[in-house]
């Protein structure tokens, strides 16, 4: 645990007489004790084993824990001065010693570790070389001698597996830290740390001791896992009792280091900016004087008299403005032409003159990099401009030994090259060369300038680290053929890379250069170099992130070693990385919504939420995490940018937006925000105050405000109203709302971490009332309910306040409600509080049944609905009472109130079911043969559980006869609901069979001449329920049909006549006519073919009424040209349809295979047989395939179907075989030629001479024969030759042929 004790000094009474003085500025700080500590009478204090000492600070380390010692040093005016004697002179100004009194105030505080080894080994590490001795010292006339000094003091397993190590930081802003080092296996619960002698309290997440100067705290310490990377936890005291405190942390032990330690403190803060929009940076010189600089439209606030340019000219200008360390401005001037001018950067020489770097805009899309030069005073010596015609940049200058070195890019391809390296531009149009250059910085002369670039990509100059010796830079490219100089990464290898270039000061040699960077794109703009090591912070690209995350690459340049190390958290798109002399390494970001908190415990500013604010984060030398913090007051900031001066301090600017307080602090030179988005400057030192301001707020009004400081020695208070103090804890009395404001407190005297601290105080009633009940009581009653009990609050100013409501305070209604209370203090604070409040209802009345059903035939009313209570009230659906006589309606609900004792209950609902039975189904009218001897059962009706009744309404038996012209009734029940009457009147009858005459019209199911008809198929035609009766069945002449089911019509009509009889006897005769009308007699042929690429007609024949094609068509024929199945459907004038079909392919024709000829006759052959025709001329055809009589020639044989389908053509020859030829040049008769040829490609010619040589061969290929006969170029002799010729087809002619070529 590392904690700054700056407030935690308390002093014991201990003599100490060095004959040595200590030197000011050392290493040792921990003296170890040989018995020159005494305690307060004087006798050798042994407990305590070394002792460390600083101004106001003591901290005593014992065997099983340690004590801090403080004094505070009371002054009071000496009655008995000398001063006040009457006889002393009052000319001039004396000194009097004992114009004062003083007296020393001590308190001590002993931290106890519980349950810690008492046999822990105290181990001191690192002794001084020098030493004290101490003569003086009680008890002790030979003194004590040779008392050495140490850096560090180690508790070894003061708790098992816990060390605790007391050391002096080098920070100087420190005054000692102490660790619990929680090793593998410790753990965190085992840590007790008692106090004694002053009580202590866990307040605000700080130990709070109460001691007699006021109030001392103890930060909250910040804590992490040691490890290959740094992993931050949580780390908050624990109040155990009894004054005794350990800690709550996520996990009480690890297989890794648990360390803990502290954060920064701001110094102090200030806008910067006017009615504008302004942009900057801060820098500064090595007396620690800052240099904000940048640009601006703001035209108040930046610049001061005497300086160069005292108001802006164009749309932004560039300014500068010089700080004291302290924050007050010293003179500010503007710089700039027309239009959009910046400043990017600053250096300074041996005389605080200042050398401006940036770019000042000439025209649309022309900037030119400019080099300025002030004095220390703001006053202009020289510009010097790089005139171009496109658009550069400058991002980085820097002064050694009268030179200027500057460093950027350009888009232009006459940026003004001098003595150059490389004197044109290397990278096409649209892309970046680098730019460098170098100046006399008295004159402003270049000393040379020169591009830097190749041209496959963009490529620029973002920093030079150093100019020392050589220059060192680094930069940016995408170019992957920059020249590598023992490189410690010698090929690009992403898209983006950085490039670390270091060159010889006079411009033309690159001592080393080297990319760096992943597989995506890097940024990284603020390079380092500690001790021959490259530190690299920024945003590299990873597996994890491809788009980049957080990063430091620090590059031992001696062995081109580097170690990589990546953090999770975002910053884009404002992520920036700065290295300070040391190596630590500081991160600022953005923060936006959505985003993890970064902050540490402890820090200057937690977790700002859902607003954007900028953020820092310190990691050490190691890559671990020490702290991080946001910066922001009640509004946003952005933009953020981190320099370190020579004594330490951080200086953290960016842009604020809508701030009004939290930024500025007292003394700084601008207090409030200019109006526009200004400039936000705050300085930090890197260490953890233990100062504190807090008050009574809020106060009401004409009460005492309280202010309260705590950790330093003087104080100096400001705030609204003027108000100044330097009392240590000042009041206000009678306090009024223009108090009302944030009050600064300058704190000084706490060993070396001061700071202005501030506390916005409230003046008057802002804090809403408090109920005295915290949660009202839910009140229950009936509909009687009246609340008579009103709550109350208590007002911090205003006392006990009664609450209103707008709700009614009186209830009748059963149901729940809802009373809002309202606490108004009539200064505009109001708090509310809710109760609940139940109203009952008396019991619901009681139902058998909530579905009740009637029968309608009853005419059921309200009051035949079952129902038991007490004054009855029944409503319907609107809530409408309802009398009893009111008549029920089917699917309607109708509700029932009781009412007991004046209180009406709430409503049971009843849902009405009306049944409505049918009338029984049957004819009203009904006959009987007298000779059957009917009964009721007789009747034909249909229905569930019939009942007969006669006129009277008695009930009938179904036995009972039935009379001749009597109406008998009947009814059926259904659902236990009895339907009306139906009456049915009767009549007996000799004949009476209901049947009638029946005709019916058929086609014929074939196409024959009769069909065979089922004439029982018809008995339902004749009569209903045919069952029941018997059927006969005779034809036209009278005679018996045998077999109805089976009888043969023929087509047309025919009668039937038939004896429908019942069984007791009753009968008639009906007409049965059946007319059997034709079918269609359709004949398509089974299948068609037809030539492809012609058509064929389908005729369906004529005389039919309608056709109907499976096309579509509606004609008798139709024409089709697509293979395919096809049906025609046709209706007779009778109405009578047939379907047919036919189908329809193209014919498949054969090919001609080969062309015999025998003699002067030609044979066609064909691959397959068939009715074909032959023609030799494509007009006369013939039906043989033989040809004969030919005469000697070409032919070409033409096959086609008799339907007209072509199926090919074949070339033959009956060849003219010349005998003789006379190759002798006169034009006749020079070539042996044989007409025909080509046609028999492969055909093998060869000619002899009357040896048997051959001198003349050829293999037919698709030119005709022709022999000029010559052989080898030389003509063969005249005479007899002997030829062969074998035709492809088979045929082989031979003969004699004569030569001559000679006259």
């Amino acid at each position: 645990m590392r904690k700054i004790l700056f407030l935690l000094t308390f002093f014991s009474c201990i003599s100490i007489f060095s004959q040595k003085k200590t030197p000011a500025n050392n290493d040792y700080f921990f003296y170890e004790n040989k018995g020159q500590i005494v305690d307060q009478d004087g006798k050798e204090n042994s407990s305590v084993k070394y002792l460390f000492l600083s101004n106001g600070l003591n901290v005593q380390l014992k065997q099983n824990g340690f004590s801090y010692d403080v004094y505070e040093v009371k002054k009071t005016v000496n009655p008995n001065s000398s001063k006040f004697k009457k006889d002393k002179s009052l000319e001039g100004k004396t000194y009097y010693e004992d114009e004062f009194l003083y007296e020393n105030l001590y308190h001590r505080i002993d931290i106890e570790l519980l349950n810690s080894n008492k046999n822990a080994s105290i181990i001191a590490e690192g002794k001084s070389l020098d030493y004290n001795n101490y003569f003086n010292i009680p008890n002790q006339p030979k003194g004590v001698t040779n008392v050495h000094r140490f850096k560090k003091v180690l508790y070894k397993n003061i708790y098992p597996n816990i060390d605790l190590v007391f050391f002096k930081p080098n920070d100087t802003l420190k005054p000692v830290e102490y660790n619990f080092i929680i090793n593998p296996g410790g753990r965190i619960s085992d840590i007790k740390m008692k106090f004694n002698g002053a009580p202590t309290v866990i307040k605000d997440h700080k130990l709070s001791m109460k001691v007699r100067f006021g109030e001392m705290y103890e930060n909250i310490p910040n804590s992490w896992i040691a490890g290959n990377k740094k992993e931050n936890i949580d780390v908050a005291f624990k109040d155990l009792g009894d004054q005794t405190f350990g800690f709550n942390a996520p996990i009480n032990t690890s297989n890794k280091t648990i360390v803990i330690d502290p954060v920064p403190t701001r110094v102090w803060g200030s806008y910067a900016g006017g009615f504008g929009d302004d942009y900057g940076r801060i820098k500064t010189d090595i007396q620690n004087t800052g240099y904000l600089y940048g640009t601006t439209n703001s035209n108040n606030n930046f610049a001061t008299s005497g300086t160069y340019q005292q108001n802006i000219v164009g749309n932004l200008d560039c300014f500068i403005i010089k700080l004291t360390k302290q924050g007050q401005r010293l003179w500010g001037t503007y710089y700039g032409f027309g239009n959009n001018d910046v400043f990017e950067d600053l250096d300074f020489d041996e005389n605080f003159n200042i050398y401006a770097g940036g770019t000042i805009e000439r025209g649309p899309l022309n900037n030119n990099i400019a080099v300025v030069k002030f004095n220390n005073n703001g006053g202009l010596i020289y510009l010097k401009e790089f005139v171009t015609n496109s658009r550069d940049k400058l991002y980085s200058i820097s002064y050694n030994q009268n030179e200027v070195f500057i460093g950027g890019d350009t888009f232009s391809f006459d940026f003004p090259t001098v003595n150059a390296m490389q004197n044109t531009k290397a990278s096409p149009s649209g892309y970046t060369d680098g730019i460098l250059a170098s100046l006399d910085a008295a004159t402003g002369n270049v000393n040379w300038a020169t591009y830097f670039g190749q041209s496959d990509g963009s490529t620029s100059i973002f920093q030079i680290i150093s100019s020392t010796t050589n220059l060192e830079m680094i930069g940016a490219t995408q170019s992957s053929t920059i020249p590598m100089v023992n490189a410690f990464q010698a090929v690009k290898a992403g898209g983006v890379d950085g490039i670390y270039v270091k060159l010889s000061k006079t411009g033309n040699t690159i001592i080393k250069s080297s990319y760096y960077g992943n597989t995506g794109h890097e940024f990284i703009i603020k390079g380092g170099i500690i001790n021959n090591v490259l530190v690299l912070p920024g945003k590299y690209s990873t597996a994890a992130f491809p788009l980049g995350q957080p990063g430091i690459w620090r590059v031992n340049l001696a062995n081109n070693t580097i170690t990589k190390n990546y953090f999770n958290f975002d910053g884009d798109p404002q992520l920036l990385g700065y290295p300070d002399s040391t190596g630590n390494v500081f991160f600022t970001g953005l923060h936006s919504s959505g985003q993890p908190d970064i902050s540490t415990p402890g820090a200057y500013m937690g977790f700002p939420g859902l607003m954007t604010s900028t953020f820092l984060i310190k990691y050490n030398q190691n890559d671990i995490k020490e702290w991080g913090t946001y910066y922001r007051g009640n509004g946003a900031t952005q933009l953020g940018e981190v320099i370190k001066d020579n004594e330490g301090a951080i200086y953290l600017t960016g842009m604020s937006s809508g701030n009004t307080s939290g930024i500025a602090t007292p003394g700084t030179f601008q207090q409030s925000p200019g109006g526009g988005n200004d400039i936000f400057i705050a300085k930090f030192q890197d260490c953890t105050s233990a100062s504190m301001v807090t008050s009574n707020s809020p106060v009401c009004i004409n009460s005492t405000l309280q202010l309260n400081a705590s950790g330093g020695t003087s104080y100096n208070w400001t705030g609204p109203n003027g108000f100044t103090s330097t009392l240590q804890n000042p009041t206000i009395a009678n306090a009024t709302a223009s108090h009302s404001g944030v009050y600064s407190c300058q704190v000084s005297g706490s060993g070396s971490c001061d700071g202005i601290f501030t506390v916005n105080v409230i003046v008057g009633d802002n804090i809403a009332p408090i109920p005295n009940t915290a949660t009202l009581a839910d009140i229950t009653g009936d509909c009687h309910t009246v609340i008579s009990t009103i709550p109350t609050a208590t007002d911090n100013c205003a006392g006990t306040i009664t609450a209103t409501t707008t709700d009614p305070l009186s209830y009748s209604i059963p149901g729940t409600y809802v009373i809002h209370w309202t606490y108004n203090d009539g200064n505009g604070n109001i708090s509310t509080q809710n109760q609940n409040v139940t109203v009952t209802s008396p019991a619901l009345p009681i139902t058998t049944s909530v579905q009740q059903t009637f029968c309608a035939s009853s005419h059921p009313t309200i009051a035949n609905l079952q129902i038991t209570g007490q004054n009855i009230k029944w409503y319907d659906a609107a809530g409408n009472i309802l009398p009893s006589t009111t008549t029920l309606v089917n699917g309607q609900t109708y509700y029932a109130s009781q009412t007991i004792n004046g209180c009406e209950s709430n409503k049971t609902a009843v849902q009405v079911t009306i049944n409505e039975t049918p009338e029984p189904a049957g004819n009203s009218v009904q006959d009987f043969c007298a000779s059957s001897n009917p009964t009721l059962a007789s009747l034909i009706v249909s229905g569930t559980a019939i009942k007969f009744y006669d006129a009277a309404g008695n009930i009938l038996p179904l036995t009972t006869p039935l009379i001749h012209g009597v109406t008998y009734f009947v009814t059926q029940t259904l659902n236990n609901c009895e339907s009306e009457k139906l009456p049915i009147s009767v009549t007996l009858s000799t004949n009476n069979v209901p049947a009638n005459d029946f005709s019916a019209t058929v086609c014929n199911s074939s196409t024959g001449n009769s069909t065979v008809i089922d004439l029982t198929s018809y008995q339902a035609n004749l009569i209903t329920n045919p069952g029941i009766y018997t059927f006969t069945y005779n034809d036209n002449l009278g005679s018996p049909i045998a077999n109805p089911s089976n009888y043969t019509m023929n087509v047309g009509s025919t009668v039937i006549h038939v004896k429908v009889s019942t069984t007791d006897g009753c009968f008639i005769v009906v007409r049965l006519s059946l007319t059997i009308n034709p079918k269609p007699n359709l004949n398509l042929p089974e299948k068609i073919d037809f030539c492809k690429g012609k058509n064929t007609t389908l005729d369906a024949g004529n005389g039919y009424s309608s056709y109907l094609w499976s096309t579509g068509a509606t004609t008798q024929t139709i024409t089709v040209s697509t293979p395919g199945n096809y049906s025609v459907t046709v209706t007779n004038s009778f109405g009578c349809q047939n379907t047919d079909h036919v189908e329809v392919s193209y014919t498949i024709l054969p090919e001609i295979t080969a062309v015999n000829i025998n003699n002067n006759s030609a044979t066609i052959i064909l691959s397959a047989t068939g009715n074909f025709e032959y023609s030799l001329d494509n007009i006369t055809w013939q039906d043989s395939n033989i040809f004969t009589n030919l005469n000697i020639g070409e032919y070409i044989v033409y096959v086609r179907t008799k339907e007209g389908c072509i199926i090919g053509q074949k070339p033959f020859s009956i060849f003219n075989i010349p005998n003789a030829f006379t190759p002798n040049g006169d034009g006749y008769n020079d070539r042996w030629k044989i007409a025909g040829l080509e046609n028999y490609l492969g055909t093998e010619v060869n000619v002899y001479d009357r040896r048997g040589l051959p001198v003349f061969k050829e293999v037919i290929t698709k030119k005709p024969l022709e022999w000029d006969g010559k052989l080898n170029g030389s003509q063969v002799p005249t005479g007899n030759y002997w030829y062969t010729i074998k035709v492809s087809d088979g045929r082989v002619y031979t003969g004699w042929l004569m030569i001559k070529n000679r006259e």
